[in-house]
């Protein structure tokens, strides 16, 4: 799912999104298996307000 507004392959967040994503941490990324199974890892990053770092 796709949150924002998509412009040129970049997503803009509002200014409430920014701020919580800034406060954040840990996220979450996850994929699903051929057979249908979820693998969810937990990844630490850091938010810049327009840079995402793993």
């Amino acid at each position: 799912m796709l949150v924002g507004k998509q412009e040129n392959n970049a997503v803009e967040f509002s200014v409430k999104e920014s701020k919580y994503l800034k406060e954040q941490r840990l996220g979450r990324i996850a994929t699903v298996s051929p057979d249908i199974q979820p693998h969810v890892v937990p990844v630490a990053f850091e938010f810049d307000g327009s840079h995402f770092y793993f």
